[in-house]
């Protein structure tokens, strides 16, 4: 699962005092199950958005 910040998303902070995002982190004690209403909001290509 990839971690952290979006490639160039730390080059664009800099300067900034903040910003309008909402972070959640959620901590699972056992693993977790997709719904079937969760597949159909899936963005397929998602994994890719890292890469640019």
């Amino acid at each position: 699962i990839p971690h952290g910040p979006h490639p160039g998303a730390i080059e664009r902070s800099v300067g900034k005092k903040e910003t309008e995002e909402l972070a959640v982190m959620i901590d699972p004690f056992s693993p977790m199950m997709i719904t079937e209403d969760a597949m159909k909001l899936q963005v397929a290509d998602y994994y890719k958005s890292w890469n640019h």
